[in-house]
């Protein structure tokens, strides 16, 4: 069959034609012989197929289906009081061999012999239904009934005695009595479907086991009735067009592509392979439909303005509100609850209440103009915009007073949930407490990104630690107030001493600013960390392995101040009495300020104390400086630029002992030169490998 695909495939264990003989005179004999067969069971009308049967179900017979050995058919015939000779027995051998095994086709030889059971007959199709081209050209088993169980239906064959099957959904209107077009069901369907927000596929696709596609049409319209029944009932009309417009071919009973129609429903949703023709213009992200509206006759058109006209001008002078009295009728237990409708009766019923004056005739003509689903429901939110002037934002089709894609994108809300400045609250700020003054914001990027990138260094921050959490989305990006939460948490304790302001913060965020689909601006918190980062390890290095990398040494905040030349001279005036007081008495100059920085109530801050602090720790070694001497000690020694004392870098200066205290670094090393290495006394290597370091 790979050579020739065009062969049919024969299976021989179901062959059951007779086999001719040959020559002729042999196929003659034995026709003669199946007639005279025939005859003696007509006279006798006798049920043949037992005798052989029988033999078929002996535990001891062959296996074969439908075939008896040659001995158990000479056994039958002789039941039935006919004796063979040798040679009859060899003609009817050779014709009923028909698998070629040396054992007799029973079913073959009763068929011949006995019309009345020609239903034991295994020729048949399975293409019985009226769809099926093969059908009533090619004969069926009816097994063993005298007539078909099943008749012709409209879209499933029925079977005699019971009624026939209906598609008909219930509803309050009777279906219409003209056939439906196809497109035009298409469009209802689907204006169904974006009113409702209905998901398609879902009813469908479980019936679908095979996956192929395809249901049966009692599963297709058992999942059109689970998906549109409650919204659009259908009717047996439309039941049959759709399974006729999408029945597929499928051996045994009618199939219907439902991924085909899933898809000509939802090109209202999407528009499919856009990335071979990208040009095409594809639906928009919200699906929008016109709105059905009522038909009239031009004449009856002039008619119902006429009497709206009229009505609007009542409810004008009188300002009645009239949507109230509508809804009240909606919403009443007894009603039908179709949203936004009510009954002809129920809108008679309210235009008395409102006192509006109007004939049995145009309350049926305004019955008709605001049906817009013709189901006999009247559109009241539709009357009421018509006659009521105040009404208009329940206006369904009217141009939206708040933009759309805005109230969407708020979760349905006016205004934004959250915003800078909260009604009834002070604005928030994003300047991070700090016990002292903060320095002034910096306007440039890069000395702030560097200020950062030390003190993530110095103190071994994880920075990206303290976004990630807030991006549930894993995009990257978080929003501004997530990510001021997220600084503070990162750099807002005490004695990492770093006070980010809020200018500082409304540039970093302007900086990594990125826009979503919504239009709102979120952080790109990862971009940020990666800058930061960059300080610590250089990126890239995979792809360009000859870069040299440039690591960041923080600087500590240590760095000897020089003032002005007067201002210094004094200041080394003063130190220096100091020193030789503190040499002559043998001052421990440290202890004091240590003792201040430790303290409980003291601000976490490495190697500074306050101004305060400071001068207390003045008086207790008996130095009682004047006002300006010790505005020049503050500013020579406020490294950190916070308003704060280096107390480790005073001592240094003023005592001799405290050569251990300092936190000078090498100029072209990063170990710092000190005589405590590890808390050593002695280096526990050599002085001249640790300075290579």
């Amino acid at each position: 069959m790979e050579k020739d695909p065009a062969l049919t495939t024969v299976y021989s264990t179901n062959s059951q034609e007779p086999v001719t003989l040959t020559p002729t005179d042999r196929e003659a004999a034995v026709q003669g012989l199946i007639a005279d067969l025939r005859k003696r069971v007509e006279v006798r009308r006798v049920l043949v197929k037992p005798l052989f049967s029988d033999f078929g179900d002996w535990s001891h017979s062959t296996k074969i289906i439908d075939h008896i050995t040659r001995q158990q058919m000479v056994q039958a015939l002789s039941r039935f009081g006919i004796e063979l000779t040798a040679n009859e027995q060899q003609l009817l051998f050779d014709r009923y061999d028909t698998l070629g095994y040396g054992t007799v086709n029973c079913i073959a030889l009763v068929r011949d012999i006995d019309p009345v059971l020609s239903y034991s007959g295994r020729h048949e199709t399975r293409h019985v239904f009226p769809q099926d081209p093969e059908r009533g050209a090619v004969p069926f088993m009816k097994s063993g009934f005298w007539k078909d169980r099943v008749v012709d239906g409209p879209i499933l064959n029925l079977q005699p005695g019971r009624p026939p099957t209906t598609n008909d959904h219930p509803t309050l209107v009777p279906h219409s009595k003209h056939g439906p077009m196809l497109q035009a069901l298409l469009e209802r369907l689907q204006r169904t479907a974006v009113q409702h927000r209905l998901r398609v596929d879902e009813c469908f696709k479980d019936f679908d086991r095979h996956r192929d596609g395809s249901i049966t049409s009692a599963q297709f319209q058992s999942a059109c009735a689970m998906t549109w029944a409650k919204h659009l009932p259908f009717s047996q009309a439309e039941a049959e067009l759709l399974v006729k417009a999408y029945a597929v071919d499928r051996s045994g009973q009618i199939h219907v592509a439902w991924k085909q129609f899933v898809k000509d429903v939802n090109t209202i949703f999407l528009q499919e392979n856009l990335e071979k023709t990208p040009y095409v213009v594809a639906p928009p992200l919200v699906a929008r439909l016109p709105r059905p509206k009522g038909a009239l006759k031009p004449d009856e058109s002039a008619m119902a303005e006429a009497v709206l006209a009229r009505m609007r001008e009542h409810c004008r002078v009188r300002r009645v509100l009239v949507k109230p009295f509508f809804a009240d009728a909606e919403y009443n237990r007894r009603s039908m609850r179709v949203v936004d409708h009510i009954t002809k009766a129920q809108f008679g019923q309210v235009l008395s209440r409102l006192s509006l004056d109007v004939t049995n005739d145009e309350i049926e003509l305004l019955a008709r103009k605001f049906d817009d689903k013709n189901d006999g429901f009247v559109n009241y939110v539709d009357f009421a915009v018509e006659v009521d002037t105040a009404e208009g934002a329940s206006n369904r089709d009217g141009v939206p007073r708040f933009p759309f894609e805005t109230f969407k994108a708020n979760g349905n809300f006016k205004t934004t949930k959250t915003s800078d400045v909260q009604p009834g609250r002070a604005p928030p700020i994003a300047n991070v407490p700090d016990l002292l003054s903060s320095r002034g914001s910096i306007g440039k990027l890069g000395p702030l990104m560097r200020r950062l990138q030390e003190k993530v260094i110095q103190f071994k921050i994880p920075i990206a630690d303290f976004f990630v959490d807030y991006d549930t989305h894993k995009i990257g990006a978080i929003s501004p107030m997530q990510f001021r939460r997220g600084m503070n948490f990162a750099f807002g304790d005490s004695y990492i001493k770093e006070s980010i302001t809020a200018e500082e913060m409304e540039l970093l965020t302007q900086t990594y600013a990125r826009e979503m689909l919504d239009g709102d601006l979120f952080v790109g918190w990862k971009e940020f960390c990666k800058d930061i980062n960059a300080a610590i390890f250089t990126p890239n290095l995979e792809v360009q392995p000859g870069a040299v990398p440039h690591p960041v040494v923080p600087e500590l905040g240590h760095s000897p101040i020089t003032l002005e030349p007067g201002e210094e001279q004094r200041v080394q005036e003063l130190l220096h009495a100091m020193r030789e007081r503190f040499r002559i008495r043998s001052v421990y100059v440290k202890a004091p300020f240590h003792d201040f920085a430790k303290a409980n109530n003291s601000p976490m801050m490495v190697d500074h104390v306050t101004r305060q602090q400071f001068v207390q720790g003045l008086s207790r070694l008996g130095i009682e400086p004047s006002a300006m001497d010790l505005e020049l000690l503050f500013k020579k020694y406020d490294h950190a630029g916070d308003l704060s004392v280096n107390y480790v870098a005073f001592a240094t200066d003023v005592d001799p002992t405290e050569t251990f205290s300092t936190r000078e670094r090498m100029p072209t090393t990063s170990v710092p030169n000190t005589t405590f290495y590890g808390g050593f006394r002695k280096m526990k290597v050599h002085e001249d490998l640790l300075r290579t370091l």
